[in-house]
């Protein structure tokens, strides 16, 4: 039983095994008549393509952005970097000096008459002794005659008035008393009375000097005569008389009706220049003088008006004119080209001088305070040179307004280290004092104030003033500045040379570090061009299985950035209008310090993957590849930038392809 159940197990077994045999065998008969005739084996395979590979520091970066106001200093660090002139101020109608008038009056004063007329008057002693002749008793008597009409006046009120009386005695007879009365009949006033001290005998003359002091008087006088004799013997009357010779030898007239003698009046005066400098000589660029002239007089006069301290082509400044009786005239001499020499610092002499012929034989109404007067108006000078010491004259900044092309996100930075200069070039050869504001559009406010150096006479002094505290300008950065102020030029104690073209300019220099941008800027990657050759071009054709760029990106800059990458067949078209854009890419900033400058930068890989038709731009012959860096800005956080900062950005392009080998 059991060697039976054995045997056909055995035969089990052995059956299994054939039926395998004959599958496995007509399975190998079925695939050896359904085989094809050899083929070449395939495999995937990657190739790479360079694209763009750039590096750039700040130096680069700084000159890409093409912003104005940002530069690199000599140790490559970036900075606001502000440099502005201001408006050069020139002295022309600087040097100047106010108008001023002046009067000068010429009079008359007392009119010297020199008379040399003579009177005379012949007494008869008839007219005093009525009796025959023989023996004369003593007697007495009271004669008024008068005097013959004086010709060189009419009436005249005198300081002094000097007269001569001579009394000659022909009368045969001794007087032992004799009294002369002068009398005025116009003003039926006694002008003076003599008495003669001493007797007149007969045959004597005696002669008193006679001096009118303060008299008005007429030219219609006369004597009266008292005479006392003691008698005596008198055998004849017929030429018995006394004579009496009334001279007027010289007038000093106050005023009157008169012949007035010709005269001549000179006087020197000066205009006082309402200026504090000490003038030793100015050249004119522009000025006039006003002579108003007036004749007071009933006279005609010449006026003849110098001013020794203007000259022009070796001439002096001078001025004539007629003036009839009764009238007055202007003159305007202008003063342009003249050069001032004073004598007196700050004063002009003048000289006048008044000449008339006087009336001849005509009788003219005068008085000592009749004048000849002049007004001289001394309009503004305007000097193109002066030199001397020179008071402290004022010259205006007048607005100067300067706009700031800014960063794009400078408009509410904030610069904590910013400095200023401001540099003043003083061409003038004075000292001067500065006061000057800067203010910004938003209320921003910079008040400065310094000595400035004294010009040379071969070239300008340099005064930098300096200043870093700029809280009050600055914060934030204004768009415009609007420089107004004013230099004190000259102290009124130093002695210069100063010119009409004489100058003041400035410049203002603002230098900070990059510390804070707050809003966008964008700069290029140049663009660049480059060609697969055929046989990538046939793969990408037909064995493509999938592309892509790969970006690496090593940023060392404080702020993080955005990458684009553009691939065109057209260079014309690259950045308007590319066939392919890759991006944008973030790229994160560097790892920061506390005080936001970068101490270790920061790399980053991306992948694009890209379409077949993505890909046919690089079929080009050549493709042009450019791109583009965005600074998005730093979100209101501080950042520092350096000369340690960069960016470095790689690219290639990856294929992933069927690779065929033929069969021979």
């Amino acid at each position: 039983m059991i060697w039976g159940k054995k045997s056909e197990k055995n035969r089990r077994g052995r059956f299994l095994f054939w039926a395998l045999l004959s599958i496995t065998f007509l399975s190998f008969l079925t695939i050896q008549c359904s085989i094809n005739k050899p083929a070449a084996p395939t495999w995937n395979v990657k190739l790479s393509v360079p694209l763009v590979n750039k590096y750039y520091n700040m130096t680069t970066l700084i000159d890409k952005m093409d912003e104005p106001y940002l530069k690199v200093d000599t140790l490559g660090n970036p900075s606001f970097y502000f440099e502005e002139e201001l408006d050069t101020i020139k002295l022309v109608d600087k040097l100047r000096c106010d108008s001023t008038s002046a009067h000068f009056e010429d009079t008359l004063g007392i009119i010297n008459i020199h008379t040399s007329e003579s009177k005379q008057i012949l007494v008869h002693i008839t007219e005093f002794y009525k009796g025959p002749h023989g023996y004369v008793p003593p007697c007495s008597a009271t004669i008024e005659e008068d005097l013959d009409t004086f010709s060189t006046f009419s009436q005249v009120t005198v300081e002094e008035a000097f007269t001569t009386l001579t009394v000659s005695s022909h009368l045969g007879l001794d007087l032992d008393f004799l009294q002369i009365k002068m009398i005025d009949h116009s003003f039926q006033d006694t002008l003076h009375t003599v008495i003669f001290p001493d007797r007149v005998d007969h045959g004597d003359s005696n002669t008193q000097n006679v001096i009118l002091v303060d008299k008005t008087f007429s030219n219609r006088l006369g004597f009266q005569i008292k005479v006392s004799t003691p008698g005596g013997e008198l055998q004849i009357l017929e030429d018995k008389y006394l004579l009496l010779d009334f001279c007027l030898d010289s007038l000093k007239v106050l005023q009157g009706t008169a012949k007035v003698p010709s005269f001549d009046l000179s006087k020197e005066e000066t205009i006082s220049l309402p200026t504090q400098s000490i003038i030793d000589s100015a050249q004119i660029r522009s000025g006039r003088l006003c002579l108003h002239l007036y004749n007071f007089t009933n006279l005609g006069t010449d006026v003849y008006i110098d001013f020794p301290e203007l000259e022009k082509d070796g001439d002096i400044l001078s001025a004539v004119c007629h003036l009839p009786a009764s009238s007055s005239s202007d003159l305007a001499p202008a003063l342009d080209g003249y050069t001032f020499r004073p004598d007196k610092g700050n004063k002009t002499t003048v000289l006048t001088r008044v000449w008339s012929p006087g009336s001849g034989e005509s009788l003219v109404d005068f008085k000592s305070s009749d004048s000849v007067s002049v007004i001289a108006n001394l309009s503004e000078i305007i000097f193109s040179q002066v030199c001397g010491i020179i008071e402290s004259t004022q010259v205006e900044i007048e607005e100067i307004t300067r706009e700031l092309e800014i960063p794009s996100g400078f408009e509410s930075a904030h610069l904590t280290s910013a400095s200023l200069n401001l540099e003043i070039h003083n061409g003038v050869d004075l000292p001067a004092n500065l006061s000057v504001d800067i203010r910004g559009e938003k209320g921003q406010n910079l008040s400065l104030q310094a000595e400035i150096e004294a010009g040379g006479p071969f070239g300008t002094a340099i005064t930098s003033i300096f200043e870093d505290q700029l809280e009050s300008l600055f914060n934030p950065v204004p768009k415009k500045l609007t420089v107004t102020g004013e230099f004190i030029c000259g102290d009124g104690q130093s002695f210069g040379i100063v010119q009409e073209e004489d100058f003041f300019f400035g410049k203002i220099l603002l230098n900070s570090p990059l510390e804070l941008i707050l809003d966008s800027c964008q700069i290029e990657i140049e663009k660049d061009s480059d060609e697969v050759d055929d046989e990538v071009k046939e793969m990408i054709e037909d064995q493509i299985n999938f592309g892509k760029v790969i970006l690496k990106v090593e940023s060392h800059l404080p702020l993080e950035t955005e990458a684009r990458i553009f691939f065109s067949t057209d260079h014309e078209n690259l950045y308007s209008n590319p066939d392919l854009i890759i991006g944008p890419v973030t790229i994160p900033a560097g790892e920061l310090n506390y005080d936001g400058s970068v101490k270790e930068s920061n790399s980053s890989q991306t992948e694009i993957n890209l379409n077949y038709q993505d890909l046919q731009v690089f079929k080009g012959t050549p493709f042009y590849m450019a791109g583009s860096i965005d600074f998005p800005g730093t979100n209101g956080e501080t950042i520092k930038a350096s000369s340690a900062d960069f960016i470095r950005i790689t690219s290639y392009l990856e294929l992933n392809v069927k690779n065929k080998k033929d069969s021979s």
